[in-house]
């Protein structure tokens, strides 16, 4: 059995913790090899070893270890349930000393599987510690002759233990660390950079980039049509999208430009470069190619485009600032909706946005005031000659601005989503108005037919809503009809098919509004069984100049007869243009020539009884001229 170490050694041990406390921390696993082995070549041991707790301290599991010599391997794990005279005192006790540690009753319990095996006469172990939470041990190991320790050598010991823990305790907490910037610098959904990172990237960057000769440019893309994907395809769908979405854009891009999930459905692309307008327009229209193939999100082929817009700082701009790079990269996309794809960004269209901004807030007010109201367009059936339905219009009753039509807000309701529930809003209002209105006019037969845009139509709960709404009011089903128009087709042709057949099953009856402009309307006609077709203004406007319009009409009306369906005129304005439709045996019209939209709390028998004595005086007109 070897003698104390002399009073000298602890001046030698000092020494090496000297040179120890010195070492610079470089990584983990360098740092820790290097303390195994001064723990090795400082007390002689044959193998010091790290081990890890696991499983709430119920495990140990071998971690790593350096010998001295060559020693059998090691088991990896030590349970609890087979040494807890051993576990305990790893919990309890300042250090593990056993000179003869097949008889120490703390580690007797190792002699079969462990020490015998491996020959081991002499354990030094020490906890280890982090965060305040045991995490481990440090084992030194000794074979030959039993080996007796001082309390320098426990010290030491322990001051190695110590250093151990110190540096899994900076790698937890640089991991720690690492995972709080990836939560809060990047995205979930796609990887990329987040718009906190976008932001911070550019205003790091900005003074370097112009002090070095350089510009800095922003294309942010807007995926369109984003809400109704969402709606049509559900969330995990969507996500996998926007990744796909991310993926192309990185591919695209390379390792030369920093590309970042700048919002919901936005995408940003930062170019430094001496050319970064040029060198941004041309990223942006080699973007704009490439989404002419579609992304693959769960195995499923989705066509999407995207709107892009541009802003630039040339070298010796002033404006160094970051957001307002960003938000002027996102106004442009905003204009570029508009249908151009790509849009530069320009001062004037600021105070654009600004406008639009503040509309968004007096939508939602008036969406929480409940501003919005139904107003009624008769439809006249040519044949009976009597009002059988209304299209219901929404206008928004302004405090300050009067009655405002669509025109001059849906396009800022479609952009922010809230055209859903605007629109669901107004549906209920016009059922429960249009209720006390039938029974007004003591005409259950009427229909009121509702326009609905594509995020209307493929939201999930449609149907239901409908259905719940009707049983409400307690409306038959066939009293309400729904108008969608092409787009709703080219957003998701198959859920288009699903809702349509849904709403059939409950009695909904579903009319393609602003037939005949698309490049497919007859083909949408084949897959979708809709019930009306309401025959796009645009050719009754042009029926008294162009023959071609009246050739149009007619094969319109035939067409929809050979479906057994309804052909309705809108936007009927002049005798002439009634006359057109009559003769080519249009089923219903309406336009101002038959009546305006009226408030529903404006309409009654007297009225009605009018509108309907007014089209058939036209309509006698016209067969007896």
């Amino acid at each position: 059995m070897s003698n104390l170490i002399p009073q000298a050694s602890v001046d030698a041990l000092t020494q090496v913790m000297r040179k120890v406390y010195a070492t610079r921390y470089t990584n983990l696993d360098a740092h820790l090899s290097f303390l195994l082995n001064v723990a090795i070549e400082t007390l002689g041991s044959v193998r010091a070893s790290i081990w890890r707790f696991e499983r709430g301290c119920q495990r140990l599991r071998l971690d790593r270890f350096v010998d001295r010599e060559p020693l059998p391997i090691p088991p990896c794990i030590l349970e609890r349930a087979a040494t807890p005279c051993y576990f305990d005192a790893l919990k309890t006790e300042f250090v593990v000393d056993a000179t003869d540690a097949v008889n120490d009753p703390r580690t007797c319990e190792l002699t079969q599987s462990y020490l015998q095996p491996l020959g081991i006469v002499s354990l030094l172990d020490t906890p280890l510690r982090a965060l305040g939470v045991h995490i481990g041990v440090l084992c030194l190991e000794w074979s030959g002759e039993q080996r007796m320790f001082n309390a320098a050598e426990l010290a030491f010991a322990n001051a190695i233990s110590t250093q151990i823990s110190f540096a899994m305790e900076r790698d937890e907490l640089n991991q720690a660390n690492a995972d709080l910037v990836q939560r809060v610098m990047y995205d979930r959904v796609t990887d990329l950079p987040n718009a906190i990172f976008l932001q911070d990237h550019l205003n790091q960057g900005l003074n370097e980039l112009y002090l070095g000769g350089m510009g800095v440019a922003i294309v942010y893309a807007d995926l369109d049509h984003f809400i109704q994907l969402c709606n049509s395809l559900g969330r995990p769908l969507a996500d996998a999208l926007l990744h796909a979405m991310a993926k192309r854009l990185q591919t695209i891009v390379g390792d030369r430009f920093l590309v970042a999930r700048a919002g919901d459905d936005d995408f940003a692309i930062t170019i430094c470069s001496e050319s970064p307008l040029d060198d941004a327009l041309a990223l942006a229209y080699k973007i704009q190619t490439a989404m002419l193939e579609p992304l693959n999100a769960l195995e499923r082929q989705v066509h999407c485009s995207l709107s892009i817009g541009i802003a630039a700082r040339a070298n010796g701009d002033t404006d160094l600032n970051a957001e307002a790079l960003i938000r002027e990269g996102w106004i442009a996309s905003r204009n570029a909706k508009a249908g151009a794809g790509i849009v530069t960004f320009e001062r004037r269209q600021l105070a654009q946005a600004t406008l639009e901004v503040e509309l968004e807030q007096e939508l939602r007010t008036a969406l929480a005031k409940q501003e919005f109201e139904p107003y009624l367009q008769p439809i006249l059936d040519l044949q009976s000659q009597r009002i059988v339905g209304f299209e219901a219009l929404m206008r928004w009753r302004n405090p300050t601005r009067g009655v405002l039509t669509p025109i001059d807000f849906i396009h800022v309701a479609h952009r922010t989503g809230l055209i859903i529930p605007i629109g669901m809003a107004l549906l209920r209002q016009a059922l429960k108005e249009f209720t006390a209105l039938i029974y007004r006019l003591d005409r259950a037969d009427l229909y009121i037919s509702f326009n609905l845009s594509p995020s209307e139509f493929l939201q999930p709960d449609l149907v239901k809503s409908a259905a719940r709404l009707l049983e409400e009011f307690e409306l038959p089903a066939g009293s309400l009809s729904f108008e969608i128009t092409e787009q709703v087709i080219i957003s998701d042709l198959a859920q288009a098919k699903l809702v349509v057949e849904k709403l059939h099953a409950i009695g909904i009856s579903v009319a393609l509004d602003d037939f005949g402009t698309g490049y497919s309307a007859l083909n949408y006609l084949r897959v979708l069984s809709v019930d009306t077709i309401k025959i796009d203004r645009s050719f009754v406007d042009d029926l008294e100049r162009n023959s071609r319009s009246m050739m149009m009409m007619r094969s319109l009306s035939q067409l929809a007869h050979n479906f057994k369906i309804k052909a309705v005129a809108e936007g009927v304005e002049w005798l002439e243009q009634l006359a057109a439709v009559e003769s080519h045996a249009i089923d219903q019209v309406q336009g101002y020539l038959i009546a305006r939209p009226l408030a529903m709390a404006e309409i009654d028998t007297a009225w009605l009884e009018s509108v309907e004595k007014h089209a058939q005086k036209l309509l006698s007109h016209l067969r007896f001229a």
